[in-house]
C-alpha cells in the first residue's frame, strides 16, 4: 500500500459502514467491488483497489477521496492539512471529486454522513439519562448533523478499552453527562473525561458537559467548560424534562451550526 495514512485517516473518520461506501460511492468506487467491513480491513482493501486504478488513474482517485473528505469534515485539521499538501502535490488533477458521482445513487446515499461524531461518556448509572439523550438527538441525527457513540455498541468479542479509546480519539466531540455517580467513576473522570479535556485543549475536539443531575461539576476540569441545559441546570431539576432536553438539543444544534 503506497498511502495507509490515507487509509488509517478514513479509518478514523468513516468508521460507519454507510458512511464509509457512500464516500467511495460519491467518487465513483464500483459497487459491486466494495470491501466487507470492519473499518480497518474496508479501508486498508479501499485504498489498494483506489491505488491500482478501479477508479481512474489511482493517484487521481486517492486526491478525489481526501477531497471528498476535507468537505465532509471541514473542523477536522488533520484530513484539512493532507488535502491542503495533496491539493498542492497534485494540483494538475483537478478536484474531479466535485463532479457528477459516476453512478446514480438513491438521495440517502449519494451524500457521505457529515456532520460531527459525537462521543458519550457517563456513568453507567446515569443509563436512563444516556438513553434519553439518544431521543432527543433524533431529529439532528436525521439531519446528519451527528452521530453518536457509547460503550453499549461494543459488540460481543470486541476488547471494550480498545473500542472506547479509539472512538474516544476518532471523536471531534464528547458530551460528558454529568452527575455524582459520573464524577465518582474512576473510568469514566478519570480515563475518558481526562483524556476528552486533554484533546479539548488542544484543539481536536469539542467537549460539552450536560448537567443531568446536581453534582459538584464546577470544581472539576470540566468547570471551565460552557455546560448543557442553559446555566448548567441540572435536567433532573426541570419540572418539564422534554424541555430540559429540548434546551440540550437546541444548544448541540448551535454548537454544530457554529452559531453558538
Amino acid at each position: 500500500m503506497k498511502h495507509p495514512d490515507v487509509a488509517r485517516l478514513m479509518t478514523e473518520l468513516y468508521f460507519d459502514d454507510a458512511a464509509a461506501k457512500s464516500v467511495l460511492l460519491q467518487i465513483g468506487f464500483p459497487p459491486h467491488m466494495l470491501p466487507p467491513f470492519p473499518a480497518t480491513s474496508f479501508w486498508s482493501n479501499a485504498v489498494i483497489l483506489l491505488e491500482q486504478g478501479v477508479v481512474g488513474s489511482g493517484e487521481e482517485s486517492i486526491g478525489d477521496l481526501i477531497a471528498a473528505a476535507a468537505g465532509t469534515f471541514p473542523g477536522n485539521k488533520e484530513v484539512q492539512a493532507l488535502h491542503a499538501k495533496w491539493s498542492g502535490v497534485h494540483a494538475e488533477t483537478g478536484p474531479s471529486y466535485m463532479a457528477t458521482p459516476r453512478y446514480e445513487l438513491a438521495p440517502e446515499v449519494r451524500f457521505p454522513m457529515s456532520g460531527r461524531c459525537a462521543f458519550v461518556s457517563y456513568s453507567h448509572k446515569d443509563e436512563r439519562y444516556r438513553s434519553k439523550l439518544e431521543i432527543s438527538l433524533a431529529q439532528i441525527r436525521r439531519e446528519k448533523l451527528v452521530t453518536t457513540w457509547h460503550d453499549r455498541k461494543i459488540l460481543p468479542g470486541q476488547q471494550w478499552d480498545l473500542e472506547i479509546d479509539s472512538a474516544l480519539e476518532r471523536s471531534d466531540m464528547v458530551l460528558l453527562l454529568a452527575s455524582p455517580d459520573f464524577l465518582a467513576s474512576d473510568y469514566a473522570y478519570g480515563r475518558e473525561m481526562l483524556r476528552a479535556i486533554d484533546r479539548h485543549k488542544s484543539g481536536l475536539t469539542t467537549v460539552v458537559p450536560i448537567i443531568v443531575r446536581p453534582c459538584d461539576w464546577q470544581n472539576s476540569p470540566m468547570g471551565s467548560l460552557e455546560a448543557l441545559p442553559g446555566k448548567g441546570r441540572p435536567i433532573s431539576s426541570w419540572a418539564n424534562r422534554d424541555q430540559a432536553w429540548l434546551d440540550v438539543v437546541q444548544g448541540l444544534r448551535r454548537l454544530i451550526s457554529g452559531e453558538g
